[in-house]
């Protein structure tokens, strides 16, 4: 199937079609005429067909690099039919007895979420370290994904560590990593970042060899006229948004500024807007600095983290990881098991974190279609249900 596409760079564009029995709701970034960077954002659950990849090529262009204008992508979609099994009949299904095995014999890659899945706080979920230890000793490949950008990967793999569960730093895929990975190769980005966000996030970057500015405090000073004037490194060619517990009126600005370039590129670490805590608390999540910045600058950010596919593409890329025979595993419906239906993977709620049965049953019952892809396939009260079926 082929379908054109026009959109205004430096602008996305919300692109929806259907094809069969596929409904497709599609995230069109683009840079500049030679790096469009499509994402595929809602698949509308169907047993029978799955999107593996798809192609894009530029058709036409209107404008030049500095000088706004439209451009036209020729988009090639590949659909496959899979056939339905067993496993497949239904979801939100409980996972036990003779189905545990059966999923597990289904898969050669596990991908797990962290908080809330395999550790709350500074404590591992009971078993959870047995549960990835033995995992890795039936075969099976492990990877970490979380949307956290407060760690970078080796931070991330020293607790994993000290809480007794047997990982390598390349195993762990964070939002730090993930978006200094996107910003290296897909926008191909020649110029510095100004950075909304962590240290780790600093390093991550630093290490793809991404020059920043921006970590730490920034103060208000002077008047209005002084603040839509403030100074901008004319290196800037990107604003990057992760979690900034030094998040400010001012750095909002700055960001502000830095966007009303329509060259410059808006990429953000995920959108999650609360950071639940232990006994029913929360904070506000990065998605809430995000949305502040696109409500001033008036555009929309780009982002890499879970339900968005990149994060498993980056495993994918790295790994070899095939789709059809990978398990997500995670807390929340609308990250982790959204992910997992986005990008065709088996999906499996755990009941250790955010999300209940309950809500994956609104999901299901709802009559709509993007609620469809926070159904997961399975469920466990924890990730220690599976430990009888490892140790069989």
């Amino acid at each position: 199937m082929q379908r054109s596409v026009e959109g205004q760079p430096g602008s996305p564009v919300n692109y929806s079609c259907t094809h069969s029995k596929l409904n497709l709701l599609l995230n069109v970034n683009i840079y500049s005429s030679a790096s469009p960077h499509i994402s595929l954002l809602n698949l509308s659950k169907n047993r029978e067909f799955r999107v593996f990849f798809f192609s894009v090529s530029k058709v036409t262009s209107s404008n030049n690099r500095h000088r706004p204008g439209r451009y036209s992508f020729l988009i090639q979609f590949y659909a496959v039919t899979t056939a339905s099994s067993p496993m497949s009949a239904s979801k939100c299904t409980r996972l036990s007895g003779a189905l545990v095995k059966q999923l597990l014999d289904s898969v050669d890659s596990i991908l797990f979420d962290c908080d809330g899945v395999i550790w709350r706080g500074d404590q591992a979920i009971p078993g959870a370290p047995q549960v990835i230890n033995l995992l890795k000793e039936k075969g099976k490949k492990v990877f970490f994904v979380t949307n956290n950008s407060t760690k970078s990967r080796k931070m991330y793999a020293d607790k994993m560590t000290t809480l007794g569960f047997d990982v390598k730093e390349d195993e762990v895929f964070g939002t730090a990593y993930c978006c200094a990975v996107y910003l290296k190769t897909v926008c191909k980005l020649e110029g510095k970042v100004y950075l909304i966000g962590s240290d780790a996030m600093r390093q991550e970057l630093e290490a793809v060899e991404i020059q920043q500015t921006g970590v730490g405090p920034d103060h208000i000073c002077g008047k209005q006229i002084d603040w839509a004037n403030v100074p901008l490194d004319p290196e800037v060619k990107a604003v990057v948004v992760g979690f900034d517990e030094h998040f400010s009126y001012m750095k909002m600005n700055r960001a502000m500024q830095y966007l009303s370039q329509r060259d410059c590129l808006f990429v953000g670490t995920n959108r999650d807007t609360r950071l639940p805590l232990e006994g029913g608390k929360a904070v506000p999540g990065t998605g809430c600095l995000l949305r502040a910045i696109e409500t001033a600058a008036q555009r929309e950010a780009q982002t890499v983290g879970k339900p968005n596919h990149f994060m498993f593409d980056c495993v994918a890329s790295q790994f070899g990881v095939k789709a059809d025979r990978c398990l997500m595993v995670g807390d929340r419906l609308d990250t982790d098991i959204l992910l997992g239906s986005n990008c065709g993977l088996k999906t499996l709620l755990t009941l250790t974190g955010v999300s209940t049965v309950a809500d994956a049953e609104a999901h299901q019952k709802s009559g709509c279609a993007e609620r469809q892809g926070m159904v997961p396939d399975y469920y466990v009260e924890s990730i220690a249900d599976l430990i009888p079926a490892l140790q069989g």
